[in-house]
């Protein structure tokens, strides 16, 4: 979760107001690939669903070798063949939106 501060201004005064908030809703909203980097693989994706335990991605792809960073595709990310794909959050390291494929 992440903790997002929002100024505010009521009566002249300067209010500061933390709000938190799940970063994987906010990706999920945006729509965009995700790579998810876990103990043991990456996995990319769409961000299907996401609740306390679970990130669900559709169109779920494993990768077993990134390749350059700045490449646009990933050297070898193979389909998972499924609608959803399950990823538990407690396994995910880092994670973030690529511009790969």
């Amino acid at each position: 979760m992440g903790v997002f501060k929002k100024n505010e201004v009521v009566d002249g005064k300067k209010i500061v107001v933390e709000e938190t908030t799940d970063v994987f809703v906010e990706i999920m909203k945006a729509n965009v690939d995700v790579t998810l980097l876990c103990m043991n693989y990456f996995y990319t994706g769409k961000i299907s669903a996401v609740n306390g335990e679970v990130v669900v991605l559709e169109g779920a792809k494993i990768v077993y070798e990134t390749g350059e960073f700045n490449s646009t595709t990933f050297k070898d990310a193979q389909s998972l063949n499924t609608n959803q794909w399950f990823v538990r959050k407690s396994t995910i390291e880092s994670f973030g939106c690529l511009n790969k494929k």
